[in-house]
């Protein structure tokens, strides 16, 4: 037993139509078998040693089967060896490349920039030396510093160092003084039509208060108005703050908010397809709105130049019926559009904070409404009004 331990053995289980004939063979080929126990007419057990194993395999192909129940001794100790190389060669890998990994550059960091673009900065460092995912290069380091010197003289100062896995860079921007606002006198008109909700005055007359509708033109901030018997003209400047409502309509038909849905109808034909090219044999789709489904049936010169299939193609006829999928998703869609073309029309500090939809069953369709409200800027400057009297103005608005 401890030789067949140290040779490696295995416990197998050999079927046959005739098992005396694949005795007979076995033992003609000088295979030892051991332990045999005959389990029914076609299928017998034992136990054979590692180095016959192959050759008995081949022995029994032709009229039978081998399967391995289990196997022993020293074939067994490899084979668990052989597991855990794997496994450990795999941790091994994975050491190594976590080792590697955290001597590379991942990901470039860009803090205290404001006028210079966060783009700009990592194409300065990327033209220096610094690639992603590359053994980092401490020298490169001062080359960033010296590079972003020149490439913007905006800056008061620049820092670069490795940090964690990735390159930090720190700048600082120089101050910039504040524009001179214009001194020429002024107004200030509505640039739409909505509802002010706030308004601050720097310099001029408020001529609205929150909770005033406006219409595109009208006067907001004087720049000349009466003080007492004085008459004041100065450049208006202030914020004007107000709620805008954009309405959006469309109609969706019933192929939108609808999926096809099978009557129970079919209908079936055969076509031929040589290439890319396709010729009907038999049959064709006699419904107006169907569903088909293809079978081939027939294929030749799959693996050569020119491919022959025939195709059988069965049609189920179909109708349209309500699919709530499908209308979320148009209206999903519809919202999307209406937002991007309000927010198209605004600036970008402009809070679009409502979104409402109707909806209306009509002859052609389901018509749908979208109404968004936004807050935004109102106000725009623009002539100085013009007194016409003490008590009343002339205000302009832009065609």
């Amino acid at each position: 037993m401890l030789w067949l331990f140290l040779q490696g053995y295995a416990i197998i289980e050999i079927q046959a139509a005739n098992i005396d004939k694949a005795l007979f063979r076995i033992s003609k080929a000088g295979i030892e078998l051991i332990g045999v126990s005959r389990v029914s007419y076609t299928r017998l057990q034992a136990t054979v040693r590692r180095r016959e194993f192959m050759r008995l395999q081949q022995v029994v192909s032709g009229s039978g089967s081998v399967a391995v129940h289990t196997i022993g001794g020293t074939w067994k100790l490899l084979h668990t060896m052989k597991r855990h190389l794997v496994l450990l060669a795999g941790l091994l890998t994975v050491a190594v490349l976590m080792l590697y990994l955290s001597n590379c550059c991942l990901y470039i960091e860009v803090s205290g920039n404001e006028r210079i673009s966060e783009y700009a900065i990592r194409e300065v460092a990327k033209e220096n030396g610094i690639q992603l995912y590359r053994l980092r290069k401490r020298e490169a380091l001062k080359q960033i510093e010296t590079a972003l010197w020149e490439a913007f003289p905006e800056l008061s100062y620049a820092y670069a160092a490795y940090h964690g896995a990735g390159l930090r860079i720190d700048v600082r921007e120089k101050y910039q003084a504040p524009e001179i606002a214009s001194a020429e006198p002024s107004a200030v008109y509505a640039a739409r039509d909505g509802v002010v909700t706030q308004i601050t005055v720097h310099s001029g007359k408020a001529m609205v208060q929150a909770g005033d509708r406006v219409q595109k033109g009208d006067l907001l901030i004087a720049g000349t108005y009466m003080l007492g018997e004085r008459c004041i003209t100065t450049h208006a400047a202030g914020t004007v703050t107000g709620q805008i409502t954009a309405v959006d309509s469309a109609l969706l038909t019933e192929e939108q908010i609808s999926c096809l849905r099978p009557t129970g109808n079919t209908a079936q034909g055969y076509c031929m397809r040589i290439g890319r090219r396709e010729y009907v044999l038999q049959g064709e789709d006699p419904f107006s709105l169907s569903l088909s489904e293809q079978e081939t049936v027939a294929r030749m010169g799959r693996n050569g130049p020119l491919s022959l299939e025939i195709v059988k193609i069965v049609w189920q006829e179909a109708e349209y019926a309500y699919s709530a999928q499908k209308k979320n998703a148009a209206l999903l869609e519809l919202q999307e559009e209406a937002y991007a073309s309000l927010r198209r029309e605004l600036d970008e500090t402009a809070d679009i904070y409502s979104i409402e939809i109707f909806e209306e069953q009509t002859a052609e369709g389901l018509k749908v409404v979208c109404t968004l409200r936004a807050q935004t800027e109102l106000g725009m400057q623009g002539p100085v009004n013009v007194i016409q009297t003490e008590t009343s103005e002339r205000i302009y608005k832009e065609e």
